[in-house]
């Protein structure tokens, strides 16, 4: 039977022909094995290895360079946890390029149902070295403990310095129990028991971030609490609760601010007197609403933007079957708009059911 003179080459048009005969050839003699029963079992197990070695042998993928693979593998890890390691049990060259590609290795999700999570973590830390980390944490461990396992903090936290992106629930943020996060670019704040201090959004402690998710956390302060420097946000998205809390928080952050998004929970206290606060950056504001409840003289911020590009509002019903993002309704006027700002605007709303 023929075979390639070099298996590490790519093939050629005519090696080609010969490999699909070859193949074709494996597979009849595959198939009588079969029907001879389980006396020929080892001849099926040895049949059915080098089937596979042909066919992975004129495979297309292999025409593509390592770089493009690596793109590729980068991708895939970005929507499957447990991408990079399944990769590399395809073949050896995957394996080469995969275990050659860190970047890969650098989002981390300790959701990924593996028997050792810890085993794991530890893995893709080492193996995505030097790049930065994405990590993303469950809203809660099992027992519904919502504290970080000691042994997965302690095999985090040496790595803490390579943290870029980070998705955790707020009194897991807290329980790491570190002074800075020196490299933390985006925080997103999952629901966990939902509140946050706010003097722990200081500059010291984040010095570089610069994107801040709180849509489903509140923020809080104590008596007495001391006044901190935030960090240098651009993008932010608070929840409507507890607003003495965030509006002087939006102040405080006004002067770097390039998009707000504020998420309208379930209730929304009325001000008598807003507070009016300049935010020269801010090119994008955004009201979401999921019941319904936001008007114009609940709302505790008389906005000034002059450089506001645009405005949205988006309103539905949860448990409606309505999205959350629905398009303009017929006949919505720009006069209905809850907010005032002084630019073009867009409002979203729930459509009427036929």
């Amino acid at each position: 039977m023929w075979s390639p003179a070099d298996p590490q080459a790519l093939p050629s048009q005519e090696e080609r022909k010969h490999a699909i005969k070859a193949i074709t050839e494996i597979e009849s003699q595959l198939k009588a094995a079969q029907e001879a029963g389980p006396e020929a079992q080892l001849i099926v197990d040895n049949l059915k290895e080098e089937l596979f070695s042909r066919m992975a042998w004129i495979a297309p993928i292999r025409k593509l360079p390592s770089e493009i693979l690596s793109e590729i593998f980068i991708l895939a890890a970005e929507v499957e946890s447990f991408a990079p390691v399944r990769i590399s049990e395809v073949s050896r060259r995957c394996r080469e390029v995969i275990l050659g590609t860190p970047q890969a290795w650098s989002m981390i999700f300790t959701t990924n149902r593996c028997k050792n999570v810890q085993t794991y973590v530890t893995t893709f830390l080492e193996r995505s070295k030097p790049y930065p980390l994405h990590l993303y944490f469950p809203k809660s461990y099992p027992k519904h403990h919502h504290d970080l396992p000691a042994k997965l903090k302690e095999v985090i936290i040496p790595s803490l310095y390579r943290i870029q992106c980070l998705s955790v629930a707020p009194e897991q943020l807290v329980d790491f129990n570190v002074p800075a996060f020196p490299f933390l670019a985006r925080l997103t704040l999952a629901a966990g028991s939902s509140a946050l201090p706010v003097t722990f959004l200081s500059s010291d402690r984040f010095p570089r971030l610069h994107y801040l998710n709180s849509e489903h956390c509140w923020l809080t302060r104590n008596d007495g609490d001391a006044e901190t420097v935030p960090p240098p946000l651009r993008h932010l998205w608070v929840n409507s609760k507890e607003a003495t809390v965030w509006v002087p928080f939006v102040q405080s952050c006004s002067g770097t601010l390039e998009s707000l998004n504020v998420y309208i929970e379930f209730e929304f206290p009325t001000f008598a007197d807003p507070v009016s606060v300049y935010l020269p950056r801010l090119r994008y504001l955004g009201v979401l609403d999921d019941n319904l409840v936001f008007n114009r003289a609940n709302w505790p911020i008389q906005a000034v933007t002059p450089a506001l590009l645009t405005y949205k509002e988006f309103m539905t019903l949860l448990g409606s079957g309505l999205p959350r993002f629905n398009r303009q309704p017929k006949g919505q006027k720009g006069t209905m708009l809850k907010l005032p700002v002084e630019r073009a605007a867009t409002i979203y709303g729930p459509e009427t059911r036929s």
